[in-house]
């Protein structure tokens, strides 16, 4: 009976060691040693969709002190809710603009998703749900020869701004702002130039999330903008409006030495000389270098159907050094998420 009883006592202890043993080191798996912690990392988005119209690079300069950039270090992602134009409101828009809403063409593609297009005699209009765009056209005022007359600036405004809410083209447009006025002239191709003899003029106002301009993939037109021939009528209303959106999570901006080891590779030149020139027109070979005088945080809205993320950008701005147009004033589009967040 001893030696029975003495196995029994042996057997328990054994089952008792093998249980402590599984439970701590059951214990060790789930909780996150600080080694472990350090390895977790934000979840990664994609980069922005900033498409290059062109292949070549050229050298970059940024002219700022560390000490005088006004950036924050950190901003929100903003989760884009899907929530497209329905049916019954771009037809109300439709309506509203003169246009017999059962008279439209229906197209599709990867890129836009479902177009909308009415034509009535003098005017179109074209409408994607998914990315709320209203472009509208009124082709029998085209502007002509005659210049624009003095006008106080602060009247074009408003006549713009009130054409936009007097036809319900945008959601929220207490947010609203006001961005600039260009006076040009525009010739029968589109190709406009800044003569002196303007004939037409555009006014382009910006949505803002989190006091941050919105800026949309044509970047000129901003959320809105309406171009009025000589006669102060309006003849081009275009709309990129923002989505609905929700805070994400909070990322990690590039420092100064980020900005300075990527802005070559994986800047895009967005605009030159206020828009008036496109990358386009500039010779691959006529580029000396670029120079950077300020750099400003914005929220890009992108030309893809699968974006889930709203986020922001650099906008940097100076000038281009080329050969044969001399200084011209230039805009860079910089994504701004660091790589530290997913490699601490």
């Amino acid at each position: 009976m001893g030696l029975k009883k003495t196995s029994y006592i042996f057997l328990g202890i054994i089952i008792l060691v093998i249980v402590v043993s599984v439970l701590y080191f059951s214990s060790q798996k789930t909780q996150k040693t600080p080694a472990d912690t350090k390895k977790t990392a934000s979840v990664q988005i994609p980069s922005p969709y900033l498409p290059k119209e062109y292949k070549w690079q050229f050298p970059v300069n940024i002219n700022i002190k560390p000490e005088n950039m006004n950036i924050p270090n950190k901003a929100m992602v903003y989760e884009i809710q899907e929530k497209p134009i329905s049916f019954e409101e771009l037809s109300k828009i439709a309506k509203t603009l003169g246009f017999n809403t059962q008279n439209y063409r229906l197209t599709e593609d990867k890129i836009m998703g479902k177009t909308y297009s009415y034509s009535e005699e003098n005017k179109v209009l074209r409408i994607v749900p998914s990315h709320h765009i209203i472009d509208y056209k009124i082709l029998n005022k085209f502007p002509n020869n005659s210049t624009i007359e003095a006008t106080d600036e602060n009247t074009i405004v408003d006549l713009a701004k009130n054409f936009i809410v007097d036809n319900n083209l945008i959601s929220n447009p207490e947010n609203l702002f006001f961005t600039k006025i260009q006076f040009f002239y525009l010739d029968e191709m589109g190709h406009i130039s800044d003569e002196t003899k303007a004939n037409v003029v555009r006014v382009t106002f910006t949505k803002k999330i989190n006091n941050y301009d919105l800026i949309s993939p044509s970047f000129e037109t901003g959320s809105a903008s309406v171009l009025f021939n000589s006669n102060k009528e309006p003849v081009f209303v275009y709309i990129d409006d923002s989505p609905e959106v929700k805070n994400y999570k909070e990322y990690l901006l590039k420092n100064i030495d980020e900005i300075k080891s990527e802005i070559q590779n994986y800047s895009t030149l967005k605009s030159v000389n206020k828009g008036l020139i496109s990358p386009l027109e500039i010779d691959e070979d006529s580029i000396i270098e670029a120079n950077i005088d300020s750099i400003e945080i914005a929220y890009t809205q992108e030309l893809n159907l699968k974006q889930k993320y709203l986020q922001p950008v650099f906008v940097l701005s100076g000038y281009i050094k080329t050969k044969d147009r001399g200084d011209v004033e230039a805009t860079l589009l910089l994504p701004s998420i660091s790589d530290t967040n997913y490699n601490p």
